[in-house]
């Protein structure tokens, strides 16, 4: 079996990471803050307070982190994923951040004989409560087999959309689509309220 490292247990990445355990995935967990980490632990999984250390224990390594800054300074550098993990590591970023930081990531991780996933999540904090995020899905073919069983132990809907960094881009053009649809319905209601009401 795998070890999976995770790092990030906010709102979304803490209750993703419980059902990894709770699906019996080996989990070693990172986070800022202490208390999500004791929850996580006192499930089962084990804990680390160094990147480097768990990229080393670890053969996939999943970032839920709020942007590209974050992802970036846990993966590249020195002490970061990339220069510690073994070869052949997957780098699973559920993150929703800047496809050219996701770009620049795989860029790093070919050169260290690691690759990246990017599988940003769908659906609110609520669903990751019940493991039934939506996650679309960048990889190459192999590494979204290696990590579709992650995936569907948090989820209920995995689109694989296309090779890396199509994942974060469908999530953007996703979100534009959300967007505007709230900005074509504030309009209709201004309009009805200013014609047909007085």
């Amino acid at each position: 079996m795998e070890t999976i490292g995770f790092i990030g247990l906010g709102r979304m990445g803490k209750p993703m990471a419980s059902n990894l355990v709770r699906k019996g995935f080996k989990l070693v967990v990172m986070d800022l803050n202490p208390l999500p980490v004791a929850d996580l632990v006192d499930m089962g999984a084990s804990a680390s307070s160094d990147v480097a250390q768990l990229a080393r224990d670890c053969t996939i390594v999943i970032t839920m982190l709020p942007t590209s800054v974050e992802v970036e300074s846990v993966a590249l550098g020195s002490g970061g994923i990339f220069a510690n993990a073994t070869e052949g590591t997957v780098l699973v970023d559920m993150s929703t951040i800047d496809p050219l930081a996701t770009d620049r990531l795989y860029r790093e991780a070919v050169q260290h004989g690691m690759s990246v996933v990017d599988a940003p999540v769908g659906r609110l904090a609520e669903h990751a409560d019940r493991g039934e995020s939506l996650f679309m899905v960048g990889a190459g073919d192999a590494d979204f087999v290696r990590i579709k069983p992650l995936l569907d132990a948090m989820g209920t809907m995995v689109y694989h959309c296309g090779g890396v960094g199509a994942g974060g881009r469908t999530k953007l053009v996703n979100n534009y689509v959300a967007i505007t649809l709230c900005q074509v319905n504030a309009e209709a209601g201004a309009r009805a309220l200013a014609t047909f009401w007085p």
